[in-house]
């Protein structure tokens, strides 16, 4: 409805008008720009060839031409009413929403297997970690050209090592009880030493098997 009262009165709201140019549009292009205001809405009916008729409510074209047809609000709201969805545009609708929510499930099903397997897979490793340390007669490096073990410290050696690392770093009481186990069983190590001066590593075979976290004295 148009204005009732102050100086734009009998005159046509915005919205109004705007819905007469969306009317219009449907019979011949006009495009209205974004965030227009009612001067940038007034004079775009003006440039393309119309006046606005506040009174009849209504676009008419300043020359009588087909092509410049008349359009009332009234024809206007017409125009621009909204389509009813058909049943099968209904089904179409609903079997796209099915769609999306199968492929949401099964990329949600993907990422819990996935989460799954990786916690499996850490158990395992936890699980795994630290090896039984079983008792073997000598101290042995990995096998030579000859495919023969050679023997890498004796005990005494072994223990001087372990000496010094006591010497010059603060190891926990409960790891120094388990390195001197290690130590008095004569293992089977392969490494025995203090890496990058942070961790103590002693090394079976291919991978470590006890690392303790150190610092110096």
């Amino acid at each position: 409805m148009p204005y009732k009262s102050g100086k734009l009165k009998g005159q046509l709201t915005n919205a109004e008008i705007k819905k007469l140019i969306r009317g219009h549009n449907k019979l011949v292009d006009i495009k209205i720009p974004t965030g227009a205001t009612r001067e940038t809405l007034l004079k775009l009916v003006t440039s393309n060839g119309y006046k606005l008729d506040h009174e009849k409510q209504a676009l008419i074209p300043k020359v009588a031409m087909k092509r410049k047809p008349k359009v009332t609000l009234e024809k206007a709201k017409e125009l621009t009413k909204p389509k009813p969805v058909t049943e099968e545009q209904k089904k179409k609708r609903e079997a796209n929403k099915k769609k999306k929510e199968t492929e949401r499930r099964k990329r949600e099903g993907k990422l819990i297997k996935a989460g799954a397997v990786l916690g499996r897979a850490r158990a395992k490793r936890k699980k795994s970690s630290p090896k039984v340390i079983k008792k073997v007669k000598k101290i042995y490096i990995n096998k030579g050209d000859d495919k023969k073990p050679k023997e890498a410290m004796s005990q005494a050696e072994v223990q001087s090592k372990w000496a010094d690392i006591q010497a010059n770093y603060n190891i926990d009481a409960g790891d120094k009880n388990r390195v001197d186990n290690i130590v008095t069983q004569n293992d089977r190590i392969t490494k025995f030493k203090v890496a990058d001066g942070k961790y103590l590593k002693i090394k079976y075979g291919d991978k470590t098997q006890v690392q303790i976290e150190v610092e110096k004295k």
